[in-house]
Formats: structure tokens, C-alpha cells, sequence
């Protein structure tokens, strides 16, 4: 009998090991979906080891290393100080991990002129590549020409900045398989995939036919390849007017948001209205062309700055008093925003910001306006009765509807 006992002890203890892993292995795999595209494994950092960070999104950090760019996932990691705000952010290594080299999304050669857009950032420099995309260049690769630009000393790549690289893998495509690309970047393909948009490398990819520049080109897989998830930048809601900057390429509209960004979204959701103007069906959403504004940095509004710096906090988790860059509550987000976008204080907590700037009517919302829909939260107005705003625990930074609207107040004049 103790025998049995025993036995059966074991037998529900390993019962209770297996459906613990199972759904430890489960918690794993949903929290990839907004992994980054990982290259090759850089480093094995250890516990205890001080990374530095100069970017973030979605629950990963982009740390310099050795003259290179990592991802390293934030989860195992702290603060090393009490700068948590302001890159270049010191952290601490909890537990043992590999880090993974950043992608590439252009390649300078020896002598290029370099457009830089941010001062450098513990030795990098964020530019604007000739083909109009954002990257991380080494400080230590350039030097100034005899008219002063900055140029490439040797040939050097620029990575990605956190804020584009490509997400979530929605396919793998076989070697010998046709796709379909309806636009292009230095080094990538954007494919149409069962009315989502993804990134592709171009490297193990030719022509399918003699069509090479006319879009939508087919392409085919010289090897198997992932298929990473576009982001997704604006939200139109039903009803909306929609503007186009592009004819329809495979079922697909190039557009201009109304915050001025440029973005891709799918046909078959849309109508003409009786003065030809075409309108979002139902809620529709705009894949980011990976692209800034047609505007230059020293053009953009105010306003403009602001949702552009809050776009790039989309799907950040809501955590309780978070104040960024990697997790936020609704004021945090807020005051985040405003400090990084225009450097504004508006304070730290939602009964600062009910006093900051003047009051305004919900008649008279403008984008950038904070929107409060009762005392204790507060949003960013984006425009179209959408807000985005970090929502509530277990939520994410996201654009939603303005569900409730009590006060508002205008910060911009």
C-alpha cells in the first residue's frame, strides 16, 4: 500500500511538471509574436553583466556591442541606475542569454555623404538613408569631409532602428515558391500574403519572369525564407475617407494618412462614395511603408512630432506607474510622448496633465490634444474620435476609439 502511495505521489507530481511546461512553453511562444527579426547569435551575456541600450520596442532592447547592434529580450534584464528614460539606458543582465545582431536595412560605401538626424547616441548615429528609411550607423566608421558632412570612412551598414524592423513571422515560404511583391527597400521585399503585409530579404529571392521593376513583381524563393509581419501605423475607422497617393498594385492602396504618413492598405475593404471619393468599408488598418513622413524632421508640425513619437510605442505593455521607454501606464505614456517629441513636461500622473495647456471641447479636438475620458486616464487624440493611449493592466499601448470623453486639454498652441 505505501508502495502505491508512493507511486501514485510521483506519477501526480510528474503529471503536475508536465502541465506546468506545457504551459510555460505556450507563455513562450505567444510572447514572440512581436519578436524582432533575429540574425546570428552575437554574444552569450551572463547574469550580472551591464549592457547598454540605445533603442526599444516591444519588449526587447537594441543594445551597442563590440561595434555592433543586438537584440536582447528585455525580460531577464533591470535597471543598472535610475535612468530609465533617456537613451543610452544602462541595464543589468538577470539571467543567461544570447543576443542576436540586429538587421541590416542599408550598406554606405567608403566616402558616401551620411544625412544624420539624431546626435550620436553612445557612439551611433541615427541617419536617414538615401532611400529615405531610418538607421543606426557606428560613430567610428565615419569622419567629416572638407566641407564638413559626415561621410562613410569605410564601408558600413546601417541597422535597423527598433521602430521599423520587421515583427511578427506570418509565413515561411519553400525554395521554388512564387510570391508577389508590391514595393520594395534597400535589401527587401514588401509581399502581399493572404491580405497581410510582410518583409522579405531579398538576397535568396529572383525574378520569376522578365518583369523586374514594374509593380507588383513575381518573385521566387531561392531558399526557405521567413515572412515578417509589416506594423501597422494608423487605423481607419468605417466611413472614413481615405487618400491615395498610389493606384491599386495586387489589391493593394497606397495612401497618406491623415497624420501624414504613408502606408499600404488592402482593396477589398473600401468603396467610392458618390463624389468618387474612396472610404474605408469597416475598420481598416494602414501597414507602415517603412518610410517617415514625405516631410523632412525640420518640417514636421509639432503635432506631427508627437504621434510620430507615440506610433512608436505601439504594443508596449501597460504596466502600473511604467514611465518607458519599454512598458507605460496612460500618464507615463503621455508625459513620455510629449518629454521625447518636443521636450514639453507635463508632469508625471493624470492630475498634472488635467492642468497643463488650456481646455478644449471635444468639438474642437485636434491630433496631439490630451484626451481624457474620466479623471484617472488619459490618451493622445490622433484624430478621426481615436485616441492612443496605454489602456488599462494586461493591455497594450494601442489606437482606439475615444470610448468616453470628459475633458481635453491642448498643450500645442
Amino acid at each position: 500500500m505505501k508502495k502505491y502511495k508512493y507511486l501514485k505521489s510521483v506519477l501526480m507530481s510528474f503529471f503536475i511538471f508536465t502541465i506546468f511546461f506545457i504551459c510555460s512553453e505556450v507563455k513562450v511562444q505567444a510572447m514572440t509574436n512581436t519578436d524582432p527579426q533575429l540574425g546570428s547569435v552575437l554574444k552569450e551575456v551572463q547574469v550580472g553583466e551591464q549592457v547598454k541600450a540605445i533603442d526599444s520596442r516591444y519588449g526587447w532592447w537594441l543594445i551597442a556591442e563590440n561595434g555592433k547592434l543586438a537584440w536582447c529580450n528585455a525580460g531577464p534584464t533591470s535597471y543598472w541606475d535610475k535612468n530609465t528614460g533617456n537613451f543610452p539606458i544602462l541595464l543589468r543582465i538577470n539571467q543567461k542569454m544570447n543576443i542576436h545582431e540586429a538587421q541590416v536595412v542599408y550598406n554606405y560605401k567608403k566616402g558616401q555623404i551620411i544625412q544624420v538626424i539624431n546626435g550620436s547616441v553612445t557612439g551611433w548615429w541615427k541617419v536617414k538613408t538615401p532611400d529615405g528609411y531610418y538607421g543606426w550607423v557606428n560613430s567610428t566608421n565615419t569622419s567629416r569631409n572638407s566641407s564638413g558632412k559626415l561621410i562613410a570612412s569605410s564601408n558600413v551598414g546601417a541597422y535597423f532602428t527598433a521602430d521599423i524592423a520587421p515583427l511578427q513571422q506570418i509565413k515561411v515560404v519553400q525554395p521554388g515558391e512564387q510570391i508577389k511583391a508590391i514595393d520594395s527597400r534597400t535589401g527587401w521585399w514588401m509581399i502581399a500574403e493572404n491580405d497581410r503585409l510582410g518583409w522579405i530579404s531579398a538576397g535568396p529571392i529572383s525574378y520569376w519572369d522578365n518583369n523586374t521593376s514594374t509593380f507588383p513583381i513575381l518573385l521566387k524563393a531561392n531558399s526557405k525564407l521567413a515572412v515578417n509581419e509589416v506594423g501597422i501605423i494608423y487605423n481607419y475607422s468605417k466611413g472614413e475617407k481615405i487618400t491615395v497617393v498610389e493606384g491599386s498594385v495586387a489589391g493593394w492602396w497606397k495612401v497618406k494618412t491623415p497624420n501624414g504618413y504613408y502606408g499600404w492598405i488592402n482593396a477589398k475593404p473600401t468603396h467610392y462614395d458618390s463624389n468618387k471619393n474612396l472610404i474605408a468599408s469597416e475598420n481598416l488598418p494602414v501597414y507602415f511603408s517603412g518610410k517617415e513622413p514625405s516631410n523632412s524632421n525640420e518640417q514636421l508640425s509639432k503635432q506631427q512630432l508627437v504621434l510620430r513619437e507615440a506610433y512608436k510605442h505601439l504594443g508596449k505593455p501597460y504596466v502600473t506607474a511604467g514611465k518607458g521607454p519599454d512598458a507605460f501606464d496612460c500618464s507615463g505614456f503621455t508625459s513620455y510622448v510629449y518629454r521625447h517629441a518636443i521636450g514639453i513636461e507635463i508632469g508625471g500622473w493624470t492630475g498634472a496633465q488635467i492642468n497643463s495647456g488650456r481646455e478644449v471641447s471635444r468639438a474642437d479636438l485636434q491630433p496631439g490634444d490630451l484626451v481624457f475620458p474620466h479623471s484617472n486616464h488619459v490618451g493622445i487624440y490622433v484624430g478621426n474620435g481615436q485616441m492612443i493611449h496605454a489602456p488599462q493592466s494586461g493591455d497594450v499601448v494601442k489606437v482606439a476609439p475615444i470610448y468616453k470623453f470628459w475633458r481635453a486639454r491642448r498643450i500645442i498652441n
